[in-house]
């Protein structure tokens, strides 16, 4: 019966041992990394008690028990960390980690310290009566904490997996069946040592964590690590800029990278199968298929980001798994873009419209307020002795006075006016729902603030003046807003052959 027990060890050591490298070469992957760690707690414990049964004295016993406590400790810790990841989500702060760590290594060196201290072991004696050599335990009073602390973190650990698989629907089932198999081994194993089924003095608890993990890495290895290979979630999206989410074929989150994270910070405390559209602060417009971007708020800055969504049906093994989301930041082009249309609409020296977009946009507004018989005015400006300014202080100083009186334009007109270059030294605008009074009195003021301003030049400070045609639709005006803008081009005529620096006012038909 020992030899069969012995060998029985040793093959599931063995496997155990195929399970580490297993795990191993997908350390790549989030997801089984705390199951690598799992498997190697599994395979100090399978070696450590190997030793103890093929030990011959005390002290050789004593040092197996302290090859199995490298594993023991940190067992129920793995389990719990692989459950968080397995299940697509993290503890909320790195330091729950550590400390979880720490009291594993804390109960490793309660034993590497014995008999030193007699917290966790009171005694360890040596018997070889049995089925095989083994250590009997006098416990300390600590022993029991530490049984209850590594097996809650255990069973804490399956029952978030399982969750997480019932949370899945039918189709996951079949998986969710065979880990609850493979979970259920050390549960079993244990009731059936209690109830006193197993061979006298041989503990079989070692050999079933190993059966257990080398069932759990079969699982993974069949069900999720070829899933995670096509995805190349830690090859590829977890290091990409841009945001990765992955949605399945009814709704449900499955995964996002750190980036994702980071737009939407309740993706860290949800778990997979969580219905996307109830996240918190994941922007509906990423679900809607039919727009493709969107305005989203910096995370932690003060601005705004323009953001551009893809979308495209992920397969594996010639099934559809689900939809993978890219979001990605498209500000600068977005700005390019912006400042493309804007240099294609406005003059470059003025900043106002130039004069194609100035007739037609204002020959837009100039349509709907005539379609409602509402008046509106057109002023035409020109600079008076431009070319003279030109020759007396050069054409920088001439395209300064320029940008100055285009400013001053700026400030006087409303939102609702439409101000242009119409070409050269000349500035046109258009005011809705503005009659000839009105308009002469903008007019008026637009001439006294150029008046009033200086300009710089290479000889001093000099001034300008401004003439000023006035032309006003009314009610019945009944030509188009070309016609209007000739009539201001006359009544600007008028002004400049009146002497310049005036407004001149043609009413139309009021």
């Amino acid at each position: 019966m020992s030899q069969i027990l012995l060998a029985l060890q040793a093959v599931c050591l063995l496997m155990s041992l195929a399970v580490v490298f297993v795990s191993m070469t997908n350390w790549g992957y989030t997801q089984m990394r705390y199951f690598t760690c799992l498997s190697l707690a599994a395979f100090l414990l399978g070696a450590g008690h190997l030793l103890e049964v093929t030990s011959s004295s005390l002290e050789a016993a004593v040092v197996a028990c302290k090859v199995e406590y490298l594993g023991i400790p940190f067992l129920g810790v793995f389990c719990f960390l692989f459950g968080f990841d397995y299940s697509g989500s993290r503890l909320r702060r790195s330091w729950h980690t550590v400390v979880l760590l720490m009291i594993s290594t804390v109960m490793t060196l309660l034993v590497f310290t014995w008999p030193a201290q007699r917290l966790l072991y009171a005694d360890l004696s040596f018997s070889t009566e049995g089925a095989l050599p083994h250590l009997t335990v006098t416990p300390g009073p600590l022993y029991f904490t530490v049984f209850v602390y590594s097996y809650g973190l255990t069973g804490i650990g399956c029952v978030i997996i399982i969750r997480n698989m019932v949370r899945s629907g039918r189709k996951k089932l079949r998986h969710c069946l065979h880990f609850v198999i493979a979970a259920t081994i050390p549960l079993a194993v244990q009731f059936c040592l209690l109830a006193g089924l197993t061979p006298a003095g041989w503990d079989p608890i070692p050999t079933a964590v190993n059966l257990t993990v080398s069932s759990l890495c079969l699982y993974l290895t069949r069900y999720r690590t070829p899933e995670w290979r096509s995805l190349g979630r830690e090859l590829v999206i977890q290091k990409m800029k841009d945001a990765f989410i992955l949605i399945d074929n009814d709704g449900h989150f499955l995964d996002a990278n750190e980036r994702a994270a980071e737009y939407f910070p309740a993706l860290r405390r949800v778990g997979q199968w969580t219905p996307a559209a109830e996240i918190e602060g994941l922007a509906l417009a990423i679900l809607n298929e039919d727009l493709n971007n969107f305005e989203f708020p910096h995370p932690g800055k003060k601005e705004v980001m323009f953001l551009r969504v893809s979308r495209t049906p992920l397969e594996a093994r010639n099934r559809v798994l689900g939809t993978c989301i890219v979001v990605y930041d498209d500000t600068e082009n977005h700005k390019l873009m912006l400042e493309l249309q804007r240099m294609a609409r406005h003059d470059p020296l003025s900043g106002l419209y130039n004069r194609k977009t100035f007739f037609t946009d204002a020959g837009l507004s100039f349509d709907l307020f005539a379609r409602d018989k509402i008046p509106g005015s057109v002023l035409m400006m020109d600079i008076d002795y431009f070319k003279r300014i030109n020759d007396s202080f050069g054409h920088a100083c001439g395209d300064t006075v320029i940008v100055g009186i285009s400013d001053i334009l700026r400030a006087r007109l409303r939102h609702t006016d439409i101000a242009g270059r119409y070409g050269g030294e000349e500035l046109c605008a258009w005011l809705p729902h503005t009659d000839t009074e009105g308009a002469a009195l903008v007019a008026e003021s637009i001439r006294k603030s150029v008046e009033a301003a200086t300009f710089p030049s290479p000889s001093g400070y000099f001034n300008v003046t401004i003439s000023i045609g006035v032309a006003s639709a009314g009610l019945d005006y009944g030509r188009s807003f070309a016609d209007l803008v000739n009539e201001a081009d006359i009544a600007l005529y008028n002004a400049k052959n009146s002497g310049r620096n005036q407004v001149s006012a043609r009413p139309g038909n009021e």
